[in-house]
């Protein structure tokens, strides 16, 4: 209970880290090496489920209508975390396009541990796509991956950019 309570409020904390409250610890670099090999393996996994459901991706906002209905009709399992997390990575990969990649692939470093993140020019604010899903999942909680995207994007264009 204690931790359905946890990962339900993350889901209504925002997404995004703005620099002023950022960690003062806080680092972001750019993606190593195996980093961009993990994610690469990640794209390729959500390609075979999808693939093993009949599903074809054009690797565009589409699939993620695809998604959804693999989801609601119990195809994919959202208790497959590297699962849910790929679709968080095909998230992020659009986020990225959308913003014409001001927002790119990072490593945000804090007293917390280490995560892949999508940020305004390798600086805060950062937004964490990779979780994004899985959280939700993990949690419970109704997942709308057109909404979660739109709602992300909405926030990263709030952003002035410079």
């Amino acid at each position: 209970m204690r931790y359905t309570l946890i990962i339900w409020l993350l889901a209504l904390f925002p997404l995004t880290v703005p620099s002023a409250i950022a960690d003062e610890e806080a680092t972001i670099t750019p993606p190593t090496d195996i980093m961009i090999a993990y994610m690469a393996a990640q794209r390729e996994y959500l390609k075979r489920a999808a693939a093993t459901e009949g599903q074809w991706l054009n690797e565009d906002l589409t699939d993620l209508d695809r998604f959804q209905n693999l989801i609601d009709n119990g195809r994919f399992d959202t208790e497959d975390t590297r699962l849910m997390q790929s679709i968080g990575i095909f998230i992020g990969d659009r986020l990225n396009e959308a913003t014409y990649g001001n927002f790119r692939w990072s490593i945000y470093e804090d007293n917390l541990g280490r995560t892949r993140a999508l940020c305004l020019r390798d600086a805060t604010p950062c937004v964490f796509p990779v979780t994004l899903v899985s959280r939700r999942a993990e949690g419970g909680a109704d997942i709308d991956l057109r909404k979660l995207y739109n709602d992300t994007l909405h926030r990263l264009q709030q952003v002035t950019i410079e």
